[in-house]
């Protein structure tokens, strides 16, 4: 994958979860029936917070060894 796509895959996931943790997505998410129903907002963040992590994770390693984008492609 070229590196442009895979950066603004990085940003979409990262408005995204901006979006869960500061922009009210959280209590919107939290208690729906795909997600699990006893999820309260405080684990929706922590899930959101875990997935910025990993993301940002993979950006930086796909940046560093472009062959590790070509996971994505299938």
């Amino acid at each position: 994958m070229p590196t442009a796509p895979w950066v603004t895959l990085h940003l979409a996931n990262v408005a995204l979860q901006t979006w869960i943790i500061w922009g009210g997505g959280a209590h919107r998410l939290s208690g729906t029936s795909w997600l699990h129903p006893t999820w309260g907002a405080e684990r929706v963040k922590l899930c959101a917070w875990l997935a910025l992590l990993g993301g940002s994770f993979w950006l930086v390693l796909g940046l560093i060894d472009p062959t590790i984008r070509s996971m994505w492609q299938g």
